[in-house]
């Protein structure tokens, strides 16, 4: 797991390295085990993730006097000031223990709503030309759905804005999710803050301001459901709609999360939906791992349509601000989703 972490965050990457060596302890071992005993695990990256943002969450609530805090803290994260005795202290503490056996890891990253805001602009909804009907699968607290609120972040691979739909006439902005977040509650919102990485302030200010415009009173709709409904929530959503209104449902970063039989199901039924809904009006976009990750582009978005392509519009970041852009795939896929219009 070091390597996970080396090259975005030598202090993660360190703190892997020294929790690797106090857990050997056969008494911690037990302690982690019974935490989990109940829990699975499907992505590699959840469980150090988790024991991560659990130690962080319990610096910042401290504040910069915590033992841990100028590692582990907000602000330029000093790998120097990152000790084993002091992260055996925190392992001693039984709170820690209840924290890693309730929390899941849940970032909300709102430069992820390029998964919806430059394929709504490829499908013809840029100032309420189309109505579009959003549905965030796996929402968390659902800031992506609010994130055209904000400034438009990205730019393409040689520097050009990305053109993203503005202004766009939304009939349902709808998130689905398992255990959804509330970011108008204080302890939803502190343990978000905790799963953003030491020292990642643009994406911690990116955080916050997509936060202020939902205690404004843009308040994302989440329902709480399994992701074996999601699909047929989404059909049902699709349903009720006028003819030729596009109906966008995107994940970002969320399949990896999922059992193994879960996430096949999933997949399947996304797939099925997209085959059987009207033509030009249904489109299915991934945030996720690329088909052939790259550590400039380990991730990438991938388009489905009705008409049964799969298209590879990008390659980005997992947090992108920049995107590689397919010009070919993005062009073929607008094509599909105004061919009726």
């Amino acid at each position: 797991m070091r390597g996970y972490f080396a090259h975005r965050s030598p202090i993660y990457a360190r703190a892997v390295e020294l929790l690797a060596e106090l857990l050997r302890d056969p008494e911690l071992a037990a302690r982690l085990d019974q935490a989990w005993r109940e829990r699975s695990f499907p992505a590699f990256f959840d469980r150090p993730l988790l024991l991560l943002a659990v130690l962080r969450a319990r610096v910042l609530a401290a504040g910069p006097a915590h033992p841990l805090g100028p590692a582990l803290g907000d602000d330029a994260p000093q790998v120097d000031a990152l000790s084993g005795a002091a992260l055996a202290a925190e392992l001693s503490a039984d709170a820690l223990w209840t924290e890693l056996a309730r929390r899941h890891v849940q970032t909300n990253d709102p430069t992820r709503a390029v998964a919806w805001l430059w394929p709504a602009w490829l499908g013809g909804c840029d100032r309420g030309a189309r109505p579009l009907a959003l549905v965030d699968v796996g929402a968390s607290a659902g800031l992506n759905l609010i994130a055209d609120a904000l400034p438009a972040a990205w730019r393409d691979g040689a520097g050009a804005p990305l053109p993203v739909a503005r202004a766009v006439q939304t009939v349902a902005r709808l998130g689905l999710d398992g255990a959804p977040l509330d970011v108008r509650q204080a302890e939803d919102r502190a343990w978000m803050r905790a799963c953003i990485w030491p020292g990642e302030a643009t994406r911690r200010q990116r955080f916050d301001a997509a936060v202020e415009v939902v205690l404004a009173g843009n308040v994302p709709v989440i329902e709480r459901m399994d992701a074996s409904s999601f699909t047929d929530r989404i059909r049902e959503l699709q349903r009720v709609l006028a003819p030729g209104t596009l109906v966008l449902a995107y994940q970002t970063v969320f399949r990896e999360y999922l059992e193994a039989m879960v996430r096949a199901a999933y997949l399947d039924g996304m797939a099925d939906w997209i085959a059987s809904a009207p033509k030009s009006c249904a489109l299915w976009i991934e945030l996720e791992v690329a088909p052939e990750p790259t550590r400039e582009h380990p991730a990438a978005l991938i388009a489905h349509v009705r008409e049964g392509q799969t298209l590879v519009i990008g390659r980005c970041s997992f947090h992108p601000d920049v995107i590689d852009v397919d010009a070919q795939a993005a062009a073929a896929l607008a094509r599909a989703l105004t061919a009726r219009m």
